[in-house]
């Protein structure tokens, strides 16, 4: 009605009427997990949910009982990892008040999260089976969860395979494309690490260009296909 009167639409301050002419919307619950015996199957749901930001999103929104379109839009800047606190801004709570939500070790685990693309040709070169091998201890050590995408030759596939105990999740390139550089993408951190014919690598923090090349890797890892093995290495 404020719209149609400061539009010229109407002239009156009446009330306008839409009673009949608006069909009612019917409320109803919606749907909840209220016994501690079904929260198990909707943990191993979010876990086989193909995307995996629409996975991370759903488990953020669980373990930490936040507001989907709050988990959905969250800036890195309001995450401190190392304090293991959400720091949610004012603006975007509903009740319009600064809001501290403690993260748990599993809401952590969800946030750190390492993006690499590497090569098969590339992959005992440079930099070198025992490198790859010590930094994929450690990374299991500090719970980061790996999204890789290995493209080239087939004959390492039977290596370091999609595995939950190791936080790995593994996906092959298309058969025409070739990565002649290994790509890591962590925090705000895109790193390069160069085939042998350059031997150089290369350090860049910067949100901008971390995000940019995120996007890149959705693309790419979207058009690969999944690692259906479940064995450690």
């Amino acid at each position: 009605m404020t719209y149609a009167i400061q539009n010229g639409l109407r002239e009156d301050g009446a009330a306008l009427t839409l009673r009949g002419v608006v069909p009612r919307h019917k409320k109803g619950h919606i749907p909840a997990i209220t016994k501690p015996a079904d929260i198990g199957p909707l943990a191993l749901a979010i876990d086989a949910y193909r995307s995996p930001i629409i996975r991370a999103a759903l488990k953020l929104t669980m373990l930490t009982g936040l507001r989907p379109d709050v988990v959905a839009a969250v800036p890195w800047d309001e995450m401190n990892l190392k304090t293991a606190e959400w720091h949610v801004a004012a603006e975007r709570m509903k009740m319009r008040h600064d809001h501290i939500v403690p993260l748990p070790k599993q809401a952590i685990a969800v946030s750190k999260e390492l993006r690499a693309v590497m090569s098969n040709s590339e992959l005992f070169q440079t930099p070198g089976f025992e490198v790859i091998r010590d930094v994929a201890v450690r990374r299991i050590r500090a719970g980061i969860n790996l999204r890789v995408i290995r493209s080239g030759p087939g004959n390492t596939r039977d290596l370091w395979r999609s595995s939950k105990r190791d936080l790995r999740e593994l996906r092959f390139s298309p058969a025409d494309f070739e990565a002649g550089i290994t790509t890591y993408l962590y925090d705000d951190t895109v790193a390069f690490i160069s085939s042998r014919a350059e031997h150089y690598a290369l350090s860049i923090q910067s949100a901008e260009f971390f995000a940019f090349e995120c996007i890149l890797f959705e693309v790419l890892w979207n058009t690969s296909t999944p690692d259906r093995s479940d064995k450690p290495a």
